[in-house]
């Protein structure tokens, strides 16, 4: 379910991104990029942020290569 939402999310900001754009609407270009922190929201819960080190990002790519 949050799959769905997170692309009905994204989708919808960006559709109306181009109609806020073109129309040069700026409430309806509000929606959409509070559209888009929503479904950044819903990207986040899923993917949460990986905060790490300089030596642990360099221990990493050593222990890859």
């Amino acid at each position: 379910m949050e799959k769905f939402l997170f692309n009905a999310t994204l989708f919808a900001s960006a559709l109306l991104l181009m109609v806020g754009i073109f129309r040069s609407s700026i409430p309806i270009t509000a929606i959409s990029l509070v559209l888009a922190v929503v479904s950044q929201h819903f990207f986040r819960k899923k993917y949460p942020k990986q905060t790490r080190s300089y030596r642990e990002i360099i221990a990493a790519k050593q222990k890859k290569g």
